[in-house]
């Protein structure tokens, strides 16, 4: 088991180190073809497609999640059901992206920024793709194939985007080129994925049960709900501030993200194993595995957060002026710490099966982040929505928390995770608001990954579990 984890986050890892050095390649050759305030436009385009794909695919990548990992022994009745989950995700999306397409003036209006009609009716193509990927990422992931599905969501579409950027801005192409190598680089990965993925091209709508399509609807509502809110903050920068505002907060986003790496690495192999896990009623096994795949993700972002709080700044000046993004990158530390040091709690109850309260806790936590959106963003600029994105994260967090706490007797958030938590955030607080040295908070945040990595027991008692 530990090879197995090993190699499925190594190659997590690697793709997301690629999918970095792309990121930030991509913006960087993105703003040599935009000003700021055009960047800042395509980018909140950027994210209403991202955001529009993952939620619109996610009825079917959550159900190829949850059932193909119980099924896996009918290798014939798993392929005719990914297959009809990833027919039904595309004709989904496509109507989507129709419906994006003609909407885009009344939402460049609700915007208030008319620019950003064209940006979102040129990129509805790129929704029509993304859903589909999606799709092959989960089916991936379910046979925990996780270097096809790092291939298919990560390294082949993002290593394109940078090649084709590349060679507009080497042979002088004009900025109307750029959307189309985005689309192309979407149309490879599905292609070679639908390859990849030795499905019959036959569908087979009565695989699926009343609770199949019932569990889909409520992770429909949830995804739309959770993404959209953890969205709200660039979508209410967008609708509140000016468009370099909008260009500042997606860098400084950006740069904040990297320290989910870990996270998001290990979750595409724990969720298909908590699954598992589950259908055998092992929870000796569910509680040594989450805590230790917490304790590693919060390691990493919390010795993410050390080097980016010591170096950020220096980093920044190689970004044609977004130096002013890096208070913004401080306080967003905050809510990466949130999301690594509970854990998993939204794709405990997913794989659990209880959608419905993941869209309990989600529906709270859009509530909240709005309202503290309303409030902090007028008053305190994009600070203000980095601060809101953090309190609705715990506060949802503390929601899940409490829920899987009586519903399984799970406690997902221990005493070391706690502390560090809390000293982290007291930490970027006081860099924020009493502007102490970066070098010196980056060795505080180093000081508290320490004591972490030795306080926190569950990475040891994984270890010596399965190293017999």
């Amino acid at each position: 088991m530990k090879k197995q984890y090993v190699k499925a986050v190594g190659s997590s890892l690697t793709a997301r180190i690629i999918n970095v050095v792309a990121t930030f390649a991509t913006i960087w050759l993105l703003n040599e073809f935009y000003s700021k305030g055009e960047f800042g436009l395509f980018m909140l385009s950027f994210t209403i497609v991202t955001v529009l794909g993952l939620v619109i695919s996610s009825p079917f990548s959550s159900l190829i999640l949850y059932r193909i990992p119980r099924i896996e022994a009918d290798f014939l009745l798993a392929r005719t059901l990914g297959f009809t989950l990833f027919v039904a995700a595309t004709a989904s999306v496509t109507l989507v992206a129709v419906a994006l397409f003609a909407a885009a003036d009344p939402l460049s209006s609700l915007f208030n920024k008319p620019e950003l009609a064209g940006f979102l009716g040129a990129m509805a193509i790129l929704l029509a793709l993304d859903g589909p990927r999606h799709v092959l990422g989960a089916w991936f992931r379910a046979n925990e194939t996780i270097f096809l599905c790092n291939l298919v969501d990560e390294i082949i579409p993002q290593s394109l985007r940078v090649i084709f950027l590349f060679l507009l801005l080497l042979f002088g192409l004009p900025r109307e080129w750029i959307i189309p190598a985005f689309a192309f680089s979407l149309v490879v990965p599905v292609l070679l994925g639908m390859v990849w993925a030795r499905w019959d091209a036959r569908t087979g709508f009565n695989t699926l049960t009343r609770w199949d399509i019932e569990y889909g609807a409520k992770n429909l509502f949830t995804q739309m709900i959770t993404k959209g809110g953890r969205f709200i903050d660039i979508f209410l920068v967008g609708a509140l501030m000016p468009a370099t505002a909008v260009a500042y907060y997606a860098v400084a986003q950006k740069f904040a993200s990297l320290l989910v790496l870990g996270k998001n690495s290990l979750a595409m192999l724990l969720l298909p194993r908590l699954g598992k896990l589950m259908s055998k009623g092992d929870r000796d096994g569910i509680a040594l595995e989450y805590g230790a795949a917490r304790q590693a993700a919060f390691l990493f972002t919390l010795f993410g957060a050390a080097f980016l709080f010591a170096f950020g700044p220096w980093i920044l000046e190689h970004f044609q002026g977004y130096e002013g993004a890096f208070t913004i990158i401080v306080i967003l530390i905050i809510a990466q710490s949130i999301d690594s040091g509970f854990g998993f709690p939204g794709g405990y109850l997913a794989m659990a099966g209880y959608a419905g309260w993941n869209l309990v806790a989600s529906s709270f936590f859009i509530a909240f982040t709005a309202l503290l959106s309303f409030v902090l963003i007028p008053l305190l600029g994009a600070e203000g929505a980095a601060l809101t994105i953090g309190g609705g994260l715990f506060f949802m967090f503390c929601i899940t928390h409490e829920i899987i706490r009586r519903k399984d007797g799970f406690v997902l958030l221990n005493a070391p995770s706690a502390l560090a938590l809390l000293a982290v955030s007291t930490i970027c607080a006081l860099w924020a608001w009493q502007d102490i040295n970066p070098l010196a908070g980056g060795l505080a945040v180093f000081a508290v990954a320490l004591f972490y990595l030795i306080a926190d027991r569950s990475l040891i008692k994984f270890w010596k579990r399965y190293s017999h």
